[in-house]
């Protein structure tokens, strides 16, 4: 089992320019999924393909949505 890089949610809120309690909506409705729900602890991955969707203009629901369809 390989090791993967984590970021807790404050790490997370911090890269993605957003409040924490953005970063815990979005791991309920999963937007950004959690690899540990209790703390809340990101895959720095996940956290980074996340920040790509933001940065390439993809800031609605639906445009995400479609994005992650077309993948």
């Amino acid at each position: 089992m390989t090791q993967t890089d984590v970021m807790t949610a404050a790490e997370a809120a911090r890269r993605l320019r957003v409040q924490h309690m953005t970063i815990q909506r979005w791991a309920k409705d999963g937007r950004l999924k959690p690899i540990r729900k209790a703390p809340l602890l990101f895959d720095a991955t996940e956290v980074e393909r996340r920040w790509a969707e933001m940065d390439q203009g993809l800031k609605t629901k639906a445009q995400i949505a479609r994005a992650k369809a077309a993948s």
